[in-house]
C-alpha cells in the first residue's frame, strides 16, 4: 500500500455545495477530475490525470478499507462509505464515496466515483473504526463500505425488518405458516383420533389470524412503497425539468427505497456540478469572445480606412491621363474611331496647303505697309 507523506493531520472541511468527481480505467488510472476535486485535492490536473488514484491515498485508511472498495465494484456492486483523503500538501479531508462501475454495451470499462460531504458524527464514527482496525483489533469490518459489528451482534445487525426484501420475506413466510398449520392440524386429529368436526374451528381460527397478519403486512408493505415511491417520481421530474435546486425527499430509510432516495439526490448534486462547471468555463470565455469581436471591428474600420486611402491615391495618380483624355484630340479619342485617323490627317494637310484666312490677311497687310 502506497504511503503518501507527509501528512500534517490539518483538516480541509468541504462545502456542501462541492461535489467531487473523478473516473478511473480497470487498472485505477485517473482518467477524468472534475474542477472541483482538482480544487480540494490541491493536485494540478495535469498530475492527476494519467496517475493512479492512491494518489491521494490517506495513511490513516486501513488496507482492509480499500480492499472491501475494489471488490465491490469489481464485482459490479456499489461501493458506499466514508474515506480520509490526503491534499498534496499534507492536509487531508473526508468524504462520503459513491463509487460503481461504468457499464458500457454490458461490459465495464471503468469506475467513477462521486463525493459529497459526510457530516460530523460520519466522521467520528469512521475515524474510530478506522484506527481500530488499522491496529489489527477485531471488533469491525466493512460490508460494501457500511460499518458493521464482527460477531453475533453485527449478524443482528444486519437485519433490517423495514426493508422491502425483508417484508417480501415474511410475507411469504406467512403464507406458508397458514398451510403448515392448516395441514399440521388435521394430520394431528388423524393421529390422535380426534374427530374432524371438533378440528373445523381450530382451523378457521388459525386461518383467520393468518389472513389477519396477510392483510397487515400488504397494507404496511403498500403504504411503505406507495408514498415514497411517488415522492421519488416528483423529485424526478423535478430534475427532469431543468430544477436542480429542488429538495429531495428526507432520506430517513435503511431500505431499497431509501437507497434509491440517496441515489437521485445524489445524480442531482452531479448534475449542479457539471451545469455550474460549464459556466464557469463560459464566463471564463465570454471576455475573450467580446476582445475578439472589439478586434474584429477595429481591424474591419481599418481595412475601410486603407481602402479608401489607396481609392484617393489612386485617383491622384491617374488624374493628369483622365484630363488629357478629356481634350477632343486625345490620343485615346483616336483610337476609339478608326475613321477619325485619316480624317484628322486630311485636316492637317489642309492646313498646310491651305493657311487660315486670317494668316493670309496678315501676311498681304504687311507686305503693303513694307516701304518701296
Amino acid at each position: 500500500m502506497q504511503n503518501n507523506q507527509p501528512v500534517t493531520q490539518k483538516e480541509y472541511v468541504l462545502t456542501d455545495d462541492q461535489f467531487l468527481i473523478s473516473r478511473t480505467n480497470l487498472e485505477g488510472k485517473i482518467t477524468y477530475v472534475n474542477p472541483a476535486f482538482v480544487d480540494v485535492s490541491g493536485f494540478k490536473r495535469e498530475e492527476l490525470i494519467g496517475s493512479h488514484h492512491n494518489i491521494v491515498r490517506h495513511p490513516d485508511m486501513p488496507k482492509d478499507a480499500y480492499k472491501n472498495f475494489w471488490e465491490t465494484i469489481q464485482k459490479g456492486d456499489i461501493w458506499r462509505g466514508v474515506i480520509k483523503n490526503r491534499r498534496k500538501n499534507g492536509d487531508h479531508y473526508w468524504v462520503e464515496s459513491n463509487a460503481t462501475p461504468i457499464i458500457e454495451n454490458g461490459q465495464v470499462c471503468g469506475y467513477a466515483s462521486m463525493r459529497i460531504k459526510p457530516s460530523p458524527e460520519q466522521i467520528r464514527t469512521a475515524e474510530k473504526v478506522y484506527a481500530t482496525i488499522r491496529e489489527g483489533r477485531r471488533g469491525y469490518y466493512l460490508d460494501q463500505g457500511t460499518i458493521r459489528r464482527s460477531g453475533l451482534s453485527g449478524w443482528l445487525g444486519k437485519l433490517n425488518l423495514r426493508s422491502i426484501k425483508a417484508r417480501i420475506t415474511l410475507f411469504i413466510a406467512v403464507a406458508a405458516l397458514m398451510a403448515g398449520l392448516s395441514g399440521g392440524i388435521s394430520i394431528a386429529g388423524e393421529m390422535s383420533g380426534i374427530d374432524k368436526a371438533q378440528l373445523i374451528p381450530i382451523e378457521i381460527g388459525a386461518l383467520a389470524i393468518g389472513l389477519l397478519l396477510l392483510v397487515l403486512l400488504g397494507v404496511t408493505t403498500a403504504r411503505a412503497l406507495t408514498r415514497p415511491l411517488d415522492e421519488a417520481r416528483r423529485f424526478t421530474l423535478q430534475i427532469a425539468s431543468g430544477n436542480l435546486g429542488a429538495t429531495p425527499p428526507a432520506v430517513l430509510r435503511n431500505d431499497e427505497i431509501g437507497r434509491v432516495q440517496a441515489a437521485l439526490d445524489i445524480m442531482r448534486k452531479s448534475l449542479g456540478s457539471i451545469v455550474g462547471d460549464v459556466r464557469d468555463g463560459v464566463d471564463q470565455v465570454t471576455p475573450a469572445v467580446k476582445d475578439i469581436a472589439v478586434g474584429n471591428d477595429d481591424l474591419s474600420s481599418r481595412t475601410e480606412q486603407q481602402a479608401a486611402s489607396l481609392q484617393a491615391l489612386q485617383s491622384k495618380r491617374h488624374g493628369p491621363a483622365s484630363m488629357v483624355a478629356d481634350l477632343p484630340w486625345s490620343p485615346r479619342k483616336f483610337a476609339t474611331s478608326p475613321r477619325a485617323v485619316p480624317m484628322q490627317r486630311r485636316r492637317s494637310v489642309d492646313s498646310l496647303t491651305n493657311p487660315p484666312t486670317r494668316l493670309t490677311t496678315a501676311l498681304s497687310s504687311s507686305a503693303r505697309r513694307r516701304p518701296r
